[in-house]
């Protein structure tokens, strides 16, 4: 049809059968669609499922920021996504939103908790969202697929539990939080930035660390 979702293999031999889960994203609230299925075989050759039709819901605007779209006269938009974070929100309402750049919105996620924002969002390498949720003095970072479901998580609390009992020189310390950057590394480590206190306590003055957690 002109467009392609992802590819998932099959499971593997024996028995080589069994369901196979293709997670379908980026169309449009209230559009109809067609879609096939194209099963490949090691051979080469290709099984082509039939057409199936099927209209997507509506979005529940009420949880949206309110977006404008503007194109300059003569010029065309390049393709692409915009990823919109909000700073000011309730919890129900929808933190990060992906439009396109007509303004339509393809995604919308909403943690169900009020007074932290996405402080970074990123995309990891399997398609999932990384999201750091922080504000003064307290973070969670989750990981969520493209239904919203989340899939790990660790709060302020968890990783000072961790660094707590870590056995690496100078790891034992107490951290207010995680904020606004982090890198997913290859290896599958993330290096994380935190608030602490320098020197511990109230009157310090707050510096940076970086946590390499594994």
């Amino acid at each position: 049809y002109g467009l392609t979702t992802w590819e998932q293999p099959a499971p593997p031999a024996p028995p080589a059968t069994g369901p196979v889960a293709i997670l379908v994203a980026g169309m449009l609230a209230g559009r109809t669609y067609h879609m096939r299925a194209v099963l490949q075989f090691a051979d080469g050759s290709e099984f082509r499922d039939s057409d199936h039709l099927f209209t997507m819901g509506e979005l529940a605007t009420v949880n949206l920021p309110n977006l404008l779209s503007k194109t300059t006269v003569g010029l065309t938009p390049q393709h692409g996504v915009e990823l919109v974070n909000v700073l000011s929100f309730g919890p129900s309402q929808s933190l990060s939103v992906v439009t396109d750049l007509d303004g339509h919105v393809l995604w919308t996620y909403s943690p169900g908790f009020s007074g932290l924002f996405a402080n970074p969002i990123k995309m990891m390498p399997n398609g999932h969202f990384l999201i750091n949720f922080s504000t003064w003095g307290d973070s969670i970072l989750q990981e969520v697929d493209l239904t919203g479901r989340v899939l790990w998580q660790m709060t302020s609390v968890q990783l000072n539990k961790a660094l707590a009992s870590a056995t690496c020189r100078g790891c034992n310390i107490e951290v207010l939080g995680t904020h606004h950057d982090f890198a997913i590394l290859p290896n599958g480590h993330l290096i994380l930035l935190a608030y602490k206190r320098v020197p511990d306590g109230e009157d310090g003055v707050l510096g940076d660390v970086l946590i390499d957690l594994d």
